[in-house]
């Protein structure tokens, strides 16, 4: 009779135990069920990220060193438009001085300014001479063009907007023009972080 009282003291402590371990799971799952407006609805990028990433076509640079402008590197893509003016030349500088504040990792990213046509480029380039070693200055050669603009479609090549590429020529994400460099920093680093790529 004296070994009754103890089998029972030892469920309840076994089901107490079971109890403790299986309450956590059970109430998360149904938290996330029943309880949907507690999920955080932040995303941790800034920019418009593209799921899945879109690989770049091959295209033609003119104004390129040889071989392709994209690869090997992180690359911020900073679109310009017909003509470069002070705030287009603030935006490549703020861009050019984002890649420097990553010291360790500076030499993980190029800045590429990408004019829409070879008479842009060509009237831009002594612009950026100043920001020679930082900045790379293209444009879609002729051939390249129809590729270069169904691609990259409109607000992603607005003056200003910023792209960032990865180091096997993915499009990863996307910037308005009007966003502030931090954002865009706070990605790249993380990026940067976590891939062992570029």
């Amino acid at each position: 009779m004296s070994a009754d009282p103890l089998v029972k003291r030892s469920r309840r402590r076994l089901l107490l135990l079971a109890a403790l371990f299986l309450a956590p799971p059970v109430l998360a799952v149904a938290l996330y069920f029943w309880v949907p407006q507690w999920i955080p609805r932040e995303r941790v990028n800034h920019g418009t990220l593209l799921n899945p990433a879109r690989p770049l076509p091959q295209l033609h640079w003119i104004g390129a060193p040889a071989g392709s402008v994209i690869g090997r590197h992180w690359t911020l893509l900073v679109f310009g438009g017909r003509r470069c003016d002070a705030v287009c030349l603030q935006r490549v500088t703020l861009i050019h001085n984002l890649r420097r504040v990553l010291r360790g990792d500076a030499q993980r990213v190029s800045v590429v300014y990408v004019a829409p046509d070879v008479a842009t480029l060509a009237a831009v380039s002594p612009l950026l001479a100043p920001l020679n070693r930082g900045v790379t200055a293209v444009a879609p050669s002729a051939d390249s063009q129809a590729a270069y603009t169904a691609f990259f479609a409109d607000p992603a090549r607005a003056p200003g907007a910023v792209s960032i590429v990865d180091p096997l020529g993915n499009w990863v994400l996307s910037y308005t023009p009007d966003e502030p460099p931090r954002p865009i920093y706070l990605d790249l680093k993380r990026l940067l972080h976590y891939s062992r790529i570029g």
